[in-house]
């Protein structure tokens, strides 16, 4: 006699000629075939169905974009900021990286090709601790001699850097009279840089200055 749990492992196989031989007046195990059939159907349409099913999905998933957050780094490579909407002006989003650190190019003080940059934009690759330097979003200040000044303001997590207050201005007014430019590289491109002032400067050299120990 062959065990039910057995013949059940052995019926798919060959599933026509022990129904027509072997166990055709059992009506127990009739019973175990018709299911065992109907699993097999089921299990066809089941696999006939998937990958359309899958492809749906799949399609279904290209074709929704799901934004998870917005990002705004006012200066590049410090903290970004998280905020819920912004807008987009013809150079991406609107106050992204609009400014960046730059320090000297080495080779800048023997070349005299004035289309080669001095130059060179510094990153957290660089200075780790840029990380931790907080510039906020560009912020309209009222004042009765300048009531279009915007400025950026600098800070710091560090005790001794929580009082002092550093404030870039990045009106336009403020960045086409700034005296100082150079030529900075920028990955493959060289681009016109305005240089906002040594109190900027030195406010972040203090942070970041032990990244160059």
């Amino acid at each position: 006699m062959i065990k039910t749990e057995q013949f059940e492992i052995l019926l798919l196989p060959s599933l026509l000629f022990i129904t027509s031989i072997i166990i055709f007046n059992s009506s127990y195990v009739k019973r175990v075939i018709q299911c065992h059939v109907q699993r097999f159907h089921l299990n066809k349409l089941i696999r006939a169905q998937a990958p359309k099913t899958n492809e749906a999905k799949e399609e279904e998933h290209h074709d929704k974009i799901i934004l998870s957050g917005i990002f705004i780094h006012p200066i590049k490579s410090l903290r970004p900021i998280s905020v819920q909407s912004t807008t987009f002006n013809s150079l991406g989003l609107e106050g992204d990286r609009a400014l960046m650190l730059v320090r000297p190019n080495p080779s800048s003080y023997s070349s005299f090709d004035i289309h080669k940059p001095t130059h060179r934009f510094l990153t957290q690759r660089q200075c780790p601790k840029l990380a931790t330097i907080d510039a906020s979003l560009p912020t309209n200040i009222n004042q009765s001699s300048d009531p279009k000044k915007t400025v950026i303001q600098l800070s710091h997590d560090d005790a001794q850097q929580q009082n002092e207050k550093v404030f870039i201005d990045v009106s336009i007014q403020a960045l086409r009279s700034y005296p100082v430019r150079y030529k900075a590289g920028l990955w493959d491109d060289v681009v016109d840089v305005v240089d906002v002032g040594d109190k900027a400067a030195s406010f972040i050299q203090s942070i970041i200055k032990s990244d160059d120990d």
